[in-house]
């Protein structure tokens, strides 16, 4: 699974179809589980070189001066456990390199 995630990791298309083949679902696809909503604003009376702050959360809209959300698809949480069992698999694979051909 790992050395096939190697193999994939710099072509787009592979690594999607192998997020598919084991956990069944793409972390990039644009669907509801993939959505990450990000709001983009400026507080009022933030000091001048504050030209915006971030969050997840949508702001106090009576508290700034504009906002923008946006949002974008990417699942990072399997993202992240896929690199765990990745990670977990070389290091198997260096822990027995000598054994593999016994």
């Amino acid at each position: 699974m790992a050395l096939e995630y190697a193999a994939a990791e710099l072509d787009l298309k592979k690594q999607s179809k192998w997020f598919i083949k084991y956990f069944g679902m793409d972390p990039y696809d644009d669907n509801k589980c993939n959505e990450n909503i990000h709001y983009s604003y400026r507080e009022i009376g933030a000091p001048k070189n504050i030209a915006c702050t971030s969050s997840s959360k949508m702001p106090d809209l009576d508290k700034v001066e504009w906002c923008k959300k946006s949002i974008s698809y990417f699942n990072s949480e399997l993202k992240n456990y896929a690199a765990g069992i990745v990670q977990n698999g070389f290091e198997l694979l260096g822990k027995h390199w000598q054994n593999l051909w016994d």
